[in-house]
């Protein structure tokens, strides 16, 4: 335990435990909004006509996670939600943000047993280190949104952008930019309330394809870039961009929907590349290639 300014604070491996003698009544004991921190934030969803877990201000708490939710009192100490529940690849888990505890199952586990991630570890970094090698492990590096660059990740979402992995820096082009796992995040220096996505798929050697006619496929969209040429993009990723900032984050598409393997099918943009990922369930997910 340690205190600063009377009040007394303890980290545990998924917490941050806080005692404030001069907060009111219901407040004196809390945990600290450590999801904050991290600036995962996803903007909020229309409420959904039907849904098998809990919408609750922006957000559908996912029906696996709502017992440990209400056990825990709710928002009181699990605070609200601040995004959907999303698959982790690398991790192989489900997970769901929110302002004072994260949770996540383990898909070869299944939705019954819900765990908590490390948030406390996390934050509290060096000290320790040894609890970030446990499959609870938050898989993010210690870097933190640019000021600059918050609302664009809270308007984008933080399952679009992926966490920091550099700090933000100024760069010879007058701009100021900041390095995500799946995107690079740039502010004008002259008007900082201006972010965009720098264009960088064909940098990293993904060629375009030539452009097409339209498929005529239910599911596909023609998006048309010249003389009546451009490329089909899938529904879902239609769905998916609109959701994101929209064409003028992800820029124009450069190819067409191309298979990598037998489970997963991806579509590059000009400043990303999104996946069709076949899961053991036989769901599809929309993700964005880090």
């Amino acid at each position: 335990m340690f205190i600063k300014n009377d009040v007394r604070y303890q980290y545990t491996a998924a917490a941050l435990l806080v005692r404030d003698p001069n907060a009111p009544q219901n407040r004196v004991f809390h945990l600290a909004a450590l999801g904050l921190d991290m600036g995962i934030t996803e903007p909020p969803i229309p409420e959904p006509d039907e849904s098998e877990g809990r919408y609750v201000e922006g957000h559908v708490i996912h029906s696996a996670f709502l017992p440990l939710y209400d056990r825990l009192q709710g928002q009181r100490y699990v605070g609200r939600p601040l995004t959907e529940m999303h698959y982790n690849p690398d991790a192989r888990r489900y997970e769901q943000y929110f302002e004072n505890l994260g949770m996540y199952w383990l898909e070869s586990e299944g939705p019954e047993h819900v765990r908590l991630l490390n948030y406390g570890a996390w934050k509290c970094d060096a000290s320790c280190r040894a609890l970030n090698e446990l499959e609870s492990a938050l898989v993010v590096l210690p870097y933190q949104t640019g000021r600059g660059f918050r609302d664009a990740v809270a308007r984008l979402g933080a399952d679009y952008t992926g966490f920091a992995i550099t700090g933000a820096q100024e760069t010879p082009d007058g701009y100021t930019e900041q390095v995500f796992e799946n995107v690079v995040l740039v502010s004008d220096l002259e008007k900082p309330s201006r972010v965009f996505v720098r264009p960088m798929v064909e940098s990293l050697g993904i060629k375009a394809d030539p452009l097409t006619v339209p498929s005529g496929k239910v599911d596909d969209v023609f998006y048309t870039l010249q003389d009546g040429l451009g490329h089909n993009v899938p529904q879902r990723f239609v769905d998916y961009i609109a959701q994101h900032g929209g064409m003028d984050a992800s820029g124009p598409p450069i190819t067409e929907l191309f298979r990598v393997n037998d489970d997963v099918e991806r579509q590059c943009f000009t400043n990303l590349c999104l996946e069709l990922q076949r899961q053991g369930s036989g769901a599809i997910l929309v993700r964005q290639l880090n």
